[in-house]
């Protein structure tokens, strides 16, 4: 595959899953204090079997990516320290938000199970998402053998 083609494909991978997720967070159902409970079922899990193929596919091309062009190939140690660094505070960041939602929901759920319309973003979100690539970006461009 070529470098420009790649690139184009990871780019509109990269959109449509920002979208993806996006439309998650707008879709999920937000828990107001003192309000009833919505029991307008999860019309956002439907995405999320959007989402995580797309979400594969393009760290899949990322992989590819950095593999192929021999991005960060100068051994230089800054870069998966920096992206370890992200990538530990994207999962912390992620930690937070999932916290955060199950104290706004304080037990008034327990009946839907842990997937509902409440807790969507909770597994789908933007830390989630960004912690995936930082994550890639700091294991695997650091220890897996070039290509040559």
């Amino acid at each position: 595959m070529k470098k420009k083609t790649l690139l184009i494909s990871i780019t509109t991978t990269l959109l449509f899953n920002l979208i993806i997720v996006f439309l998650v967070d707008l879709i999920t159902t937000k828990m107001t204090p003192g309000r009833a409970i919505s029991g307008n079922g999860n019309p956002a899990i439907i995405l999320w079997f959007l989402e995580i193929p797309c979400y594969l596919l393009l760290l899949a091309g990322i992989f590819i990516l950095i593999r192929k062009e021999q991005y960060f190939a100068k051994g230089k140690a800054v870069f998966p320290f920096v992206f370890l660094l992200l990538f530990g505070l994207s999962l912390y960041l992620q930690y937070i938000h999932a916290i955060d939602i199950y104290k706004t929901l304080n037990n008034l759920i327990d009946r839907f199970g842990v997937i509902n319309q409440y807790t969507n973003t909770v597994f789908i979100n933007y830390y989630s998402f960004f912690s995936g690539i930082f994550g890639l970006l700091s294991i695997f461009q650091r220890y897996l053998p070039r290509a040559r």
